[in-house]
């Protein structure tokens, strides 16, 4: 038999091979990168340039506003300026180092026998760190102004006492100078509180009770004639 031949013309394809497609998306990619680049680059170049002329405008006016402070500066102004600030810090100073009334009259009272008065008192600041205490106490007995000198000594919180002037007042009347008992014993006494130990502490305190009672010096009036004067305890 004689060999048939295919009519065909199209040449067979080999299954074992695939069809190679080209790829378009790389392109795509590259093309959309671009074009941001491309309009992102003036935008970027727009801001750039605003913000210089908000930064320049921003300028010319602080130095306009410093020029017309130079004008308006006066020499009389910083030194009032200076020297309220020096008054500022003094008070400042004084404030830190404030001493408490009320602590000096309870160490005061704490350490002053039942028996014995003050007649007067009187309070100084000698400087920034010590305060004086002077007045003039009355007992009934002279063992009490010498117990009232032992009291004072044992305080650490009082420093230098002294005490002078003794005297020892008589009855005021013939039924009373009957008895032997002398009818009080007056005496000056002085002494020193460190700053330190009755520093004034703020608390918050109720509003009743910000109402303070003035204190009135209390003086005994009396003129008995002095009997007798000793020498200083």
């Amino acid at each position: 038999m004689s060999e048939s031949y295919s009519s065909s013309f199209i040449p067979k394809h080999s299954a074992g091979k695939k069809a190679i497609v080209s790829r378009k998306k790389n392109y795509i990619v590259l093309s959309i990168v671009s074009y941001a680049l491309f309009v992102s680059a003036p935008l970027a170049s727009a801001a750039v340039f605003i913000y210089q002329r908000h930064a320049n405008n921003q300028f010319d006016k602080a130095v306009v506003a410093l020029d017309e402070n130079i004008k308006g500066f006066k020499e009389s102004d910083l030194t009032r300026v200076t020297e309220f600030a020096t008054r500022l810090n003094v008070s400042k100073s004084k404030l830190q180092s404030h001493a408490s009334i009320v602590n000096v009259l309870t160490a005061i009272e704490s350490a002053t026998a039942e028996t014995v008065k003050f007649k007067n008192l009187d309070i100084a600041r000698l400087d920034d760190s010590t305060l004086e205490v002077t007045g003039i106490l009355t007992t009934s007995e002279l063992d009490g102004a010498l117990f009232q000198r032992a009291t004072y000594n044992a305080k650490d919180i009082i420093s230098s006492p002294l005490f002078t002037d003794v005297k020892i007042i008589p009855a005021k009347s013939e039924n009373d100078a009957k008895n032997t008992t002398p009818k009080s014993v007056e005496f000056k006494t002085s002494f020193k509180f460190a700053v330190a130990d009755v520093m004034y502490k703020s608390q918050p305190v109720p509003v009743a009770e910000t109402t303070a009672t003035p204190v009135e010096s209390v003086s005994e009036v009396a003129n008995p004639a002095v009997a007798e004067d000793t020498s200083n305890i």
